[in-house]
């Protein structure tokens, strides 16, 4: 399955605690724009298998997720990286945008590791 169902649950260790970018929608059932880019959706995360991992969350479920996140509409993709936003788009979005989000985390997330200061020449 290459959406996997998040809950508030496994957030900390999947999302927080990724080294890698990830992405997720917050989506609702009841929304018809994510009824109308479903089939992109799906399509995209079988694209994106094994190289980002692609998460959904219930807004209707996992109201904690929405407030601490500030959705204000649906959908909303969002990646993460290190457990930080690093970029969003919502509401009536081309997949492309999301794709194009989801594939250049890896340069800003890999950049912002921190790294040893070089040790002193002798």
């Amino acid at each position: 399955m290459p959406i996997i169902p998040m809950d508030g649950t496994r957030w900390e260790s999947l999302v927080l605690g990724s080294e890698t970018p990830v992405l997720v929608q917050f989506w609702r059932a009841s929304c018809p724009i994510c009824a109308a880019l479903e089939p992109k959706v799906q399509a995209l995360a079988v694209e994106l298998e094994g190289r980002v991992p692609f998460y959904r969350v219930d807004c209707d479920a996992e109201a904690d997720l929405v407030w601490a996140y500030e959705v204000l509409s649906t959908p909303t993709f969002i990646v993460f990286c290190r457990g930080e936003p690093l970029s969003r788009v919502a509401g009536e979005i081309e997949v492309d945008e999301v794709r194009r989000m989801a594939l250049d985390a890896g340069g800003p997330c890999a950049s912002s590791e921190e790294k040893d200061p070089p040790a002193p020449s002798p």
